[in-house]
Order: C-alpha cells, then sequence, then structure tokens
C-alpha cells in the first residue's frame, strides 16, 4: 500500500479524536517528589478541567471522556464540569453496571456514557449478577450488559461499548458483544490495547475483522505506548475502518500514556493536511504547555509541543534552510514532516554551536 491509498483509506474513515485527559489522564501517576521519595498523586482541579475542555472545544473535539462518578470524590466535580457552557460533549466512563449507569444519569448533563464490558468468562464467572446475586454465566452478563445499553438510550445517552484488554481476548468471545451493541444501534465500540503490546500487523488483522463484523457501529481505538506503537496502531486502525482514536493531552495516562493529541495531528498532517482540515488545532501547543504546568513538567522533548521539537541545529540544515528560504519557499520543511503552525508551534534555529558555526548558517 502506497502513501496515497493509506491516506484516501484514512479519510474514508476518520471522523475525529475521543480525549481522554480528564479520564485516561487522570491516571498518570504524577511528579516525582525528592523529599518524600515517592510520586505525588496528579488530581486535576475544577479550573484546570475547565480550561481542558474549553481549549478542546475551541480545536473542534468534538467529544471528551470523563471519570465514573461512581469514583469517591468525583461526583461534585463532575457535576461542575456538565454545567460548563462553550464544551466538548463530556462521557462518563462506568462499568457495565445499572448503579454506574444512574450515577451519569444524576448528573443531569452528560452527553452521553462510554461502558466498560469484559469478555473473558473466568473474569465474568467471578462477577454476580446485579439482579439475582447469583455468579454470572456468560448469558447472564451479556443480558446484564444489554439492560444497561437500554438504559442509557432510554436516558437519551449516546453510547460506546467497550471490552476491556480487547487486544488480549479472543475475538470470538468479544464478537458477540461488539454485534448485540450494534443490533442495539450503539454509536461506537472499542478496541483497546490496554497493555501497550499490539503491532500493527495485529491491529490491521482486527481491526478488520471488527469491522467486517458490524452493520452501523463506529470503532474507536485505544492504543497505550508502552512499546512505541501507538501512533502507527491508531493510523493503521483508521487505515482498516476505525472512526476515532481516542487521545490525551501530553500523551498522558497510565504508565507510559497512550496517544498525545499533538503527535496525532501532526502524524495525520504529515499524511495529508486535508485529513485535519475540519478542526482549528492552532491552539493546541499552548494548552499542553498549560497542561505540563498543570502536572509541573516540562513538555516533553519528543511531543510536537515541545520547545525544540522543531529546532534545527546542524549548519547543513541551516544552510539547506536559508537557501531555499531565498528562492520564496518555507526551508525549514526541507527538515520537518510539518509545518509547526498547525499546532501553533514555531521553528527554531540553534547557533553558535560546535555544529551549526558561530552564525548558523
Amino acid at each position: 500500500m502506497n502513501r496515497e491509498m493509506f491516506s484516501a483509506r484514512i479519510a474514508r474513515n476518520f471522523e475525529g479524536v475521543i480525549d481522554t485527559t480528564l479520564r485516561e489522564g487522570e491516571q498518570f501517576a504524577g511528579v516525582f517528589d525528592e523529599d518524600i521519595e515517592r510520586f505525588k498523586p496528579w488530581e486535576i482541579n475544577v479550573a484546570q478541567s475547565t480550561t481542558i475542555l474549553q481549549g478542546l472545544h475551541k480545536m473542534g473535539v468534538r467529544y471528551a471522556e470523563l471519570p465514573n462518578p461512581m469514583a469517591e470524590g468525583m461526583n461534585h466535580h463532575l457535576r461542575r464540569l456538565v454545567d460548563l457552557t462553550e464544551r466538548t460533549k463530556l462521557l462518563p466512563h462506568i462499568r457495565a453496571r445499572m448503579s454506574d449507569l444512574k450515577a451519569v444519569i444524576d448528573l443531569n448533563g452528560a452527553d452521553g456514557v462510554n461502558i466498560l464490558a469484559v469478555a473473558d468468562l473466568s473474569r465474568i464467572e467471578a462477577m454476580r449478577d446485579e439482579i439475582s446475586g447469583q455468579p454470572h454465566t456468560m448469558t447472564s452478563y451479556m443480558d446484564q450488559v444489554r439492560r444497561v445499553i437500554v438504559a442509557s438510550h432510554d436516558a437519551g445517552l449516546e453510547t460506546r461499548l467497550g471490552i476491556e484488554h480487547s487486544w488480549d481476548v479472543d475475538i470470538a468471545l468479544m464478537m458477540p458483544f461488539y454485534r448485540m451493541a450494534d443490533d442495539l444501534g450503539v454509536a461506537r465500540v472499542s478496541v483497546a490495547d490496554t497493555r501497550g503490546s499490539a503491532l500493527h500487523f495485529e491491529v490491521a488483522e482486527r481491526i478488520s475483522r471488527v469491522k467486517n463484523g458490524l452493520r452501523r457501529t463506529k470503532i474507536q481505538v485505544h492504543f497505550h505506548d508502552d512499546t512505541g506503537g501507538a501512533y502507527v496502531n491508531a493510523l493503521t486502525s483508521l487505515a482498516e475502518g476505525a472512526s476515532y482514536v481516542d487521545t490525551t493531552l501530553l500523551g498522558i495516562g497510565e504508565r507510559t500514556g497512550i496517544v498525545d493529541l499533538s503527535k496525532f495531528v501532526v502524524a495525520l498532517a504529515a499524511i495529508d493536511p486535508n485529513l485535519i482540515s475540519n478542526f482549528n488545532f492552532s491552539s493546541l501547543t499552548e494548552l499542553e504547555r498549560q497542561v505540563a504546568q498543570y502536572l509541573g513538567i516540562e513538555v516533553p522533548h519528543n511531543l510536537p509541543a515541545s520547545r525544540n521539537a522543531f529546532a534545527h541545529k546542524a549548519g547543513i540544515h541551516h544552510h539547506q534552510i536559508r537557501k531555499v528560504n531565498e528562492q520564496g519557499k518555507n526551508g525549514a520543511m526541507s527538515y520537518q514532516a510539518t509545518d509547526p503552525v498547525i499546532i501553533g508551534n514555531q521553528p527554531e534555529f540553534v547557533t553558535r554551536s560546535r555544529i551549526s558555526g558561530s552564525t548558523g548558517k
């Protein structure tokens, strides 16, 4: 498959990102405190959450995922967020339980719900039916998931069904859940690489199989980056039929985190700038740097919102860039995949070093 074919397939499927900074991002361990030699847990406050939600909305990001309102101390926080104006659509992430769904409904303002189920039989048999109190069978558990989906729709909530560890579960166990969701009119099903170990050829095969098993429901993907493949896997998923990718600002999340929004945007633009034409990411660098301040860290050097992401130091680079600039073109693009202006960053030219020369020219 060449670049043009790959781009065309992504363009046909891609509908947007679902930013989960306020849910997955809150699983970021925090900042190491040398005085007490442990991680200080990071918990985002209402003002910071507001800045993030309104910033995402300004860029055209349609959805943001929120934590489960059943979590201790979370309900009051979420009630403040659903009352905001000028924000993204808000999707609390819950277990496939009626009690969790009721907590979302009681927020009186959530736009949808992201339901998480399991398909591993050993885990299912260790759970109990909400109504009978008896240990679940696969049949009784699927009935419970069905009840939660139906009740969610009855409450007017846009609904997504995800399967935990869906890269490690036999697809034959997952597909009955996905087909049930499809039959019930669920907006999206989620396929998640919880351990961050999936390889791109495995991703292509599994997303293709899930896509072929659905009639109308969209596919959402969630990739952790433990082995460095999250971005390739996200792009591969889009080419194979997925429509939405989970992201966070700075890529924060459990362990090494998930797909960073700015890096994903730059990757799409490098393939074809038209893929992000429905968004305005010019304030993305500012927003990611703001989140870094919340965390008490610098933007990681390998993210496009960092201060050195588009820094040019080598003398041969400076010389080529200057020559191209003299022709009335953007010389920096000789050594960049994309123009940093799309995310509100800018190129930097490091001079007076032993490899750039005294003037950097």
